[in-house]
């Protein structure tokens, strides 16, 4: 087992073993790992709220051409169909559309001739009812069989993962659907980022809210084995603050999927 650190990354604050994980959760990917080595523990801050996974098993591969595959087997296809024909009432990325472009559009005169990049597009769903509502978008994901799919429904995307130098264009928003937590030190990522973002503009930013998932348990997809991180509003704000982000809103929410989220609008500062 890794050794955790005795204090918050975030916010120097002392954090205690909350959850204690020796079996893989109902519903969780099956990456292959051994039944015998299942193992790992969650730490939450006392200070912060915010929650860290701790664990040996190697994740490091899982993205490329196996994520996808893993989740959903052979029905790639059949899975981005029946989420895009979701009612707007039980859509996750129906209300993700409509809350970012009433962001937009109080920020841009028109919203359509703005881009936007998304970074870690999995299927293609969101990218996919932005592309319908007029905007112009580019998907970047490491997935092969996820680019293949968007690439057949006329999504713009990129296969590759996002790090410093991948891209030269400069985009109006780059948006971060439930990506930081999937990374080890999301702060990275964000300074990364910035190279690609024009002067002044935005990132939309959705996180797994840990605080809320934990009253209800464990065992919930917000603390699966792929999230290193899990947030809390308090976390999220000093996170970003950190990152050198100005937030221009912040909320916490419950989809229709029962997910418990935390987005945010925000902008370098």
């Amino acid at each position: 087992m890794n050794k955790i650190d005795k204090s918050c990354k975030i916010c120097d604050g002392k954090l205690f073993l909350k959850f204690l994980f020796n079996k893989k959760p109902r519903g969780e990917t099956n990456f292959y790992i051994n039944k015998k080595n299942y193992y790992r523990e969650t730490y939450q801050c006392l200070n912060c709220k915010h929650f860290y996974s701790i664990h040996n098993i190697d994740l490091k591969n899982i993205y490329k051409n196996k994520y996808v595959k893993d989740t959903y087997g052979n029905l790639i296809e059949n899975k981005f169909l029946k989420v895009i024909n979701l009612k707007y009432k039980k859509s996750d990325n129906k209300k993700r559309c409509r809350r970012i472009i009433n962001f937009l559009n109080f920020h841009f005169i028109n919203i359509k001739n703005i881009n936007i990049l998304d970074i870690g597009s999995g299927l293609g769903v969101f990218p996919y009812i932005m592309k319908t509502k007029g905007l112009d978008i580019t998907a970047l994901d490491p997935d092969t069989q996820c680019c293949e799919l968007m690439k057949k429904y006329e999504i713009k995307n990129i296969n590759s993962e996002f790090k410093r130098g991948t891209l030269s264009k400069k985009f109006n928003l780059i948006t971060l659907n439930k990506v930081l937590e999937h990374f080890k030190n999301p702060k990275i990522l964000i300074q990364n980022i910035r190279a690609n973002l024009k002067m002044n503009h935005l990132i939309y930013i959705e996180v797994p809210d840990g605080e809320k998932a934990s009253k209800i348990n464990k065992n919930r997809e917000e603390f699966f084995i792929e999230h290193w991180h899990c947030f809390s509003k308090k976390s999220l704000k000093i996170f970003l603050n950190k990152v050198g982000l100005e937030i221009l809103k912040i909320d916490s929410i419950q989809e229709p999927s029962s997910k418990y989220t935390l987005f945010a609008f925000a902008k370098f500062k």
